[in-house]
């Protein structure tokens, strides 16, 4: 973690821990486009092998293409790798708390996504218990952000 990440981490856990709120769906999308693009390639491969085959001009062409589909499929890659290492800062994040029933919580909130409801069942307390322990989870992962910032 930045040192820059770090002080948003201070100022504003809550806003930090939120930022891969959306990076999980996001991640699975874009493996299916990356199948979806390797499928794409091996038909490409496929027919220019039987267009070569024939000493067709198209194979060029097919090939061309082929290398379009593998680099759009590279980016997709690199994508998913910076959504991960965001996944990656949030876990640090709440790595920080040394009260398993807070980083159950927290996983939970920003890392599964489950409603608060569901979470109060998961830690077994109140709904309004687990409002509040994810507002002193907050304020620990503040302290604690300050003190490795320092």
């Amino acid at each position: 973690m930045t040192e820059q990440q770090r002080a948003v981490l201070a100022e504003k856990p809550g806003e930090f821990l939120k930022s891969c709120l959306y990076h999980e769906p996001r991640i699975q999308e874009k493996l299916k486009q990356i199948n979806s693009y390797k499928e794409i390639v091996n038909e490409i491969n496929k027919t220019a092998k039987n267009v070569s085959m024939f000493g067709l001009e198209n194979s060029g062409k097919m090939e061309k293409c082929a290398a379009k589909v593998i680099q759009l499929q590279n980016d997709i890659e690199a994508e998913v790798l910076e959504l991960q290492a965001d996944v990656e800062l949030v876990k640090e994040a709440i790595a920080l708390l040394d009260d398993d029933c807070q980083k159950l919580l927290m996983e939970a909130r920003y890392l599964r996504h489950m409603k608060w409801e569901e979470i109060a069942m998961l830690i077994a307390c109140s709904y309004r218990w687990t409002l509040r322990l994810h507002g002193i989870a907050l304020q620990k992962i503040t302290k604690e952000a300050i003190l490795i910032h320092i």
